[in-house]
């Protein structure tokens, strides 16, 4: 049956009632909930549960519990059952085939259901209601699965990073789908942001005018569509976020499981059956299954409320320990934690979490630097740069909150690298798109031992070794560079960076006798005389630093090549990375991932 194997539970959980059907009273708030609430030993499977947000009513939904990363369904449809042309107050409050007694299914005035009691479990087809939406994104539950079928047997499934609807004040608006993963064995597309229709379509305008981003919800009683000739939701008989119309539309008219499901056009047809416009390529063909579910983090209990540990590291032992951590929901926990930033614990710091599992060993890195928009100064003292600057925690919904632009600071850095296990440094890094080349606008790569000294020392980068690239090979420029053209001859000895000191502008600790290289770089680094790679040097959003000729000129009264640089990977000194982010992990635990990662692109 359709979607089964995803479940790894009852193989005809979407197209009948499920053996496990736990609605006799409220289990949690929802489907998250009722997972933490259980006993490591007595873990719910996937089924029928009741939930009840607050200010809500209770409300009977399918959790799905898929290898510990627990999902709310909020939409499904199978057999065609449940008729989804419904008016605004329908689509507000939810309905569903559980307890279906009228074409209309209101509320009474104590907030209850009107209708009979059910005696069955039957959750073949429902819409949870925009009410409920809106609480569970607005709580942080923004991870957004989607399964789909067609009328032929095939299926596959998308995600979006950060689904968030607004309230009923603002006509539950689409305000944002977030990051689009595709199916891993079919080109599903994403739908949600529009596509062109070919001979099917109206106009050049057809992507844009099927964009749902930012729409808001419409039924054939509340036309808020962009449709200025008709109504949308009328036209295709269901309540969505519609443009003018759509290129998604998963509460279509269902048209059966065989060929039925392709709907022939005719002179007064509306395409107006299930859709997914970018995996069909047919607006008059018509899904026969989809599911919507929600997963998520909540932000509103972390990460202040979350423990103070040593490390990321320790952070991923935890959750998987806990058996919410896994190979398949790891970057849903991404985000911030809480770990002690000196031997002593006695100073804590909010810091970004990377977590990979693989071949059942977790690995949690810690972010140490971050570059992405310029909106932070790294033009410092060498206070700041010791005790840290920037990495405010943002609400950045779905899955958890990061930070913005920082650095962790150079006593939390020795601290890490010093008193726990040896430590590796990943560094990822992304460069301006140049369409004229089309080279790859994005590389990472891994050193094996990353350590400095302390503050005695100057925090001098003691070990800086085994560079290993983990993609787009941006060479180890850590090691120094030839700057050909643009260099003195002797670049690749004047340019590596292993045991040299710490320089900020107020403190001159570099190996070039006549310069100072943090001042003319605007920023703190482990300078030589002066560098192949400086993460920390000035924000260029063009790409290119002063002086410089690749993209857009500007013009310097100082030629310095004082950007964000690496030498080895851009192959010159005056190009200007626009992103970087550095994580200091378990070396041992990293070999296991990086190493498990390249066996799995070379096969």
């Amino acid at each position: 049956m359709a979607f089964a194997p995803r479940y790894g539970g009852n193989s005809a959980f979407l197209r009948t009632n499920t053996l496990v059907c736990e609605n006799f009273r409220v289990m949690g708030e929802n489907c998250n909930d009722i997972w933490d609430r259980a006993s490591r030993n007595n873990r719910p499977k996937s089924g029928i549960y009741k939930i009840q947000m607050p200010g809500l009513d209770a409300k009977d939904v399918h959790c799905v519990f898929d290898q510990g990363s627990p999902k709310t369904v909020i939409q499904k449809r199978t057999t065609g059952d449940l008729n989804f042309n419904r008016d605004w107050r329908d689509y507000k409050y939810g309905f569903s085939t559980n307890v279906e007694a009228s074409p209309y299914m209101g509320r009474t005035m104590s907030g209850g259901q009107r209708g009979p009691r059910p005696s069955q479990c039957n959750l073949k087809e429902y819409w949870i209601g925009l009410e409920y939406i809106h609480a569970l994104t607005n709580a942080g539950f923004n991870n957004l699965r989607i399964d789909l079928e067609r009328w032929n047997g095939e299926e596959g499934t998308v995600t979006y990073g950060n689904f968030d609807i607004a309230s009923e004040r603002d006509q539950y608006r689409l305000n944002s789908v977030g990051i689009f993963k595709n199916d891993g064995n079919r080109d599903l597309g994403d739908a949600f942001r529009g596509t062109g229709f070919g001979d099917q379509g109206y106009s050049q305008y057809d992507k844009q005018d099927t964009d749902h981003e930012s729409m808001a919800f419409s039924t054939y009683d509340r036309d808020n569509d962009l449709y200025e000739e008709g109504n949308c939701a009328r036209e295709d008989g269901s309540g969505w976020w519609f443009n003018r119309c759509s290129a998604a539309n998963l509460n279509g008219k269902h048209y059966g499981k065989r060929s039925s499901a392709f709907k022939a056009k005719n002179d007064a047809s509306f395409d107006d059956g299930i859709l997914w416009m970018t995996w069909t390529q047919n607006k008059f063909e018509s899904l026969t299954g989809t599911t919507m579910m929600l997963g998520g983090i909540d932000i509103n209990k972390n990460p202040l409320d979350s423990p103070t540990l040593d490390n990321c590291q320790a952070h991923a032992d935890s959750l998987f320990l806990k058996e919410k951590l896994n190979e398949q929901n790891a970057e849903d926990f991404n985000g911030v934690y809480k770990i002690w930033a000196d031997r002593y614990r006695r100073i804590s710091k909010e810091v970004e979490c990377k977590f990979y599992v693989k071949l059942d060993t977790p690995c949690g890195l810690t972010l140490i630097q971050k570059r992405k928009d310029g909106s932070e100064d790294f033009n410092r003292n060498w206070a700041d740069y010791k005790k840290g600057f920037g990495f405010d925690v943002v609400a950045n919904r779905g899955p958890r909150p990061g930070v913005t632009e920082g650095w962790l600071g150079n006593d939390a850095i020795w601290h890490l690298t010093n008193n726990l296990n040896s430590q590796g440094l990943l560094v990822e890094m992304d460069r301006k798109y140049d369409p004229r080349t089309k080279s790859d606008n994005s590389a990472a790569c891994r050193y094996n031992e990353f350590k400095i000294g302390d503050e005695r020392s100057r925090y001098t980068l003691t070990n800086i070794n085994g560079y290993s690239s983990v993609s787009g090979n941006p060479g180890d420029a850590f090691a120094g560079a030839d700057f050909g053209r643009e260099g003195w001859g002797n670049d690749r000895e004047i340019t590596q960076h292993r045991g040299m000191k710490f320089s900020t502008k107020d403190q001159d600790n570099d190996a070039d006798e006549y310069y100072h290289c943090a001042k003319q770089d605007k920023s703190g680094w482990w300078f030589n005389g002066c560098s192949a790679v400086n993460l920390n040097g000035h924000y260029y959003s063009s790409g290119v630093g002063e002086g410089g000729s690749k993209g857009s000129q500007m013009t310097a009264t100082e030629e310095f090549d004082d950007g964000i640089l690496w030498e080895t990977w851009t192959a010159s000194k005056w190009e200007s990375l626009t992103a970087t982010r550095m994580y200091v992990g378990d070396s041992d635990i990293m070999n296991v991932i990086f190493t498990w990662e390249s066996a799995r692109k070379r096969s």
